[in-house]
């Protein structure tokens, strides 16, 4: 079995990044459809109105952290091993 080459170990990376990204994208879309519903129902009835509101956009804010997070760590996941790969090709390259 061969090697893969340095090209597509970088592109490997990349297609992982865009995976995840992709990913948390469309988990954060259904997320934010799923918990809109019973804040939906909740607003209707007045004297759950107020509360369902202000809670809605704590869950919201919530949230929109945990999968920006996901989204940060991603990123810096990725760049960390771009790094890697660029430091070992030259390595290998010096021997």
């Amino acid at each position: 079995m061969a090697l893969l080459t340095w090209q597509q170990l970088h592109g490997v990376n990349e297609l992982v990044q865009g995976a995840v990204e992709a990913t948390t994208n469309a988990v954060a879309d259904v997320d934010r459809d799923i918990f809109r519903r019973p804040y939906a129902v909740l607003k209707r009835i007045p004297i759950t109105a107020d509360s369902a509101d202000t809670i809605e956009q704590v869950h919201e804010t919530i949230s929109a952290g945990v999968y920006d997070g996901i989204r940060a760590i991603n990123r810096l996941a990725g760049r960390t091993a771009t790094r890697v790969l660029d430091r070992m090709e030259e390595f290998e390259n010096r021997g």
